[in-house]
Formats: C-alpha cells, sequence, structure tokens
C-alpha cells in the first residue's frame, strides 16, 4: 500500500518549496517549510533551508495567508539565523516567499491555488494545536490575530 502523502511542494522558476505537517518540539502541531533554490526539475533539496514555524507564529502567518495582514515575517531561526517573509501582492494574484539562511535565500511566488493549500494544511494543524474543531480555529483566528493584524496594519500602512 502507497503512503499518503500530506505534504505538497509549490514550484517556482528559481525555487521551490515544501509544506508539511510536522509537530514542535514541545509537541505542538505546526508547519514545516523545505526551500530549494535551482530550476523546473532540478532542484538542489541537498542544499535546502528548513524552516519550522512556531505555534505561536502560526496564527500571524495564517492571517497573512488569508489576506488579513499584509506580511508575516519570523527571523532568528537555528544556528544558521533562519527568517521567513511572507507578503500579501494581491495587484499580482500571489503571496510572495522569501526563506533565508545566512546568505542562502530561496524566493517563490505562491499563486491561488497553492495559497489555498498552505492555508488549509496551516488551518489543520492550528486546529489540532488549539485542540478545537477547524471552523472554530477559522473563527478564532478571524476575531483574533486576523482582527489585530487588520487594525494594525490600517494604522500603520508602511507595515
Amino acid at each position: 500500500m502507497k503512503a499518503k502523502k500530506i505534504g505538497f511542494t509549490v514550484y517556482g522558476g528559481s525555487g521551490a518549496l515544501k509544506f508539511e505537517p510536522t509537530v514542535t518540539e514541545a509537541g505542538d502541531p505546526t508547519l514545516l517549510i523545505e526551500a530549494a533554490n535551482g530550476e523546473p526539475n532540478n532542484y538542489r533539496w541537498e542544499d535546502k533551508i528548513i524552516f519550522q514555524v512556531t505555534s505561536r507564529e502560526l496564527p500571524a502567518l495564517l492571517a497573512t495567508v488569508f489576506g488579513w495582514a499584509p506580511m508575516f515575517a519570523a527571523s532568528n531561526h537555528g544556528a544558521g539565523n533562519k527568517s521567513l517573509m511572507m507578503e500579501n501582492q494581491g495587484e499580482n494574484g500571489r503571496i510572495f516567499c522569501r526563506i533565508s539562511e545566512g546568505i542562502k535565500r530561496v524566493a517563490v511566488p505562491i499563486g491561488p491555488a497553492d495559497v489555498f493549500s498552505v492555508g488549509k494544511l496551516g488551518l489543520t494543524q492550528l486546529a489540532l494545536s488549539s485542540k478545537c474543531p477547524i471552523h472554530d480555529a477559522l473563527e478564532i483566528l478571524r476575531l483574533t490575530t486576523g482582527r489585530l493584524l487588520h487594525n494594525q496594519a490600517k494604522a500603520n500602512p508602511s507595515i
């Protein structure tokens, strides 16, 4: 029997991102993102950057994915000073994602269908972490983190 694939990969012209469900060292469900440079059909996965979103970062990342916040940034992960930035580029119909570790950098635009998959996987992990049904997790996220980040962006448009 073939193992069920849970994660998925987003491909760009010069980079690719693999999103997978994972758990933190504390046992909290969250997202793992692997990033590799290269070109179509020849991405250098052996030189990938591995970035684990913390359970505390997941709501803000999802607020960006759902369009309630203009961007999400996380830095100072791991010994290699890893960072992740996601920016809504609605005018281009995508979310731009950049993952860095030291001088290595992978940048990939994420289109609508793949943004849906990021949102679905992230929300599933958030629901598992918060121990509530997925619909409740979405509503709580919208009424809390999403609302606050949306209002913060309106008050500070340069963010």
